[in-house]
């Protein structure tokens, strides 16, 4: 999903059938091992595949 394009842990819980709180720990692991990273746009947090561009 996030390979695709930046979202936020909400899209993300959204898009997978995910509580909030359930997405924010997988994004978390993820962010963990590096797999993915954060940036703020608009005055929100959003995760995306390392190594993408906004």
């Amino acid at each position: 999903m996030l390979r695709r394009r930046p979202c936020t842990a909400e899209q993300v819980a959204l898009g997978l059938g995910l509580n909030r709180l359930e997405a924010i720990k997988k994004l978390e692991a993820l962010l963990a091992q590096k797999h993915i990273e954060t940036y703020r746009h608009g005055g929100e947090v959003f995760y995306r595949a390392s190594g993408q561009r906004p």
